[in-house]
């Protein structure tokens, strides 16, 4: 081999890995989107679910009234 194609080579090699870089950033950013929607939906069913407790709470005492 001769030094241009030595310098060839490790010019490909170098650009694959900053191929592999970019695509792992890529996907990097798009999990951190989806964590962080899934992070809201959360926040909204455990509002949700609290919600539900109280009324089913609310509903065992007014039950207990009756009686």
């Amino acid at each position: 081999m001769s030094e241009k194609d030595i310098v060839q080579y490790l010019n490909g090699i170098s650009s694959n890995i900053g191929r592999v870089a970019d695509s792992i950033g890529q996907l990097t950013v798009r999990s951190t989107t989806s964590i962080n929607n899934l992070n809201e939906t959360l926040s909204v069913t455990n509002i949700l679910l609290a919600i539900l407790v109280l009324l089913s709470i609310a509903n065992f005492i007014l039950k207990l009234k009756k009686r």
